[in-house]
């Protein structure tokens, strides 16, 4: 539970700081930037996640789960 918790505030911020992007920050509109296969909130949770686990590096993080 605490996971999807911690995906959904971490959703919820990113949606409003990707939209403050767009909006106030310099760049060429035509640029096409490159679509990863995860969202940023996704990405964020991992990360969130590892640093709330305790283990001292990412890689026995991520071998552990």
């Amino acid at each position: 539970m605490e996971q999807i918790a911690i995906f959904c505030d971490a959703d919820d911020f990113c949606k409003v700081y990707e939209e403050y992007c767009r909006n106030k920050l310099l760049m060429n509109k035509k640029e096409v930037v490159p679509r990863t296969r995860m969202s940023l909130s996704e990405i964020m949770t991992i990360l969130i996640m590892y640093h709330l686990s305790g283990y001292k590096t990412f890689k026995w993080y991520s071998t552990s789960t």
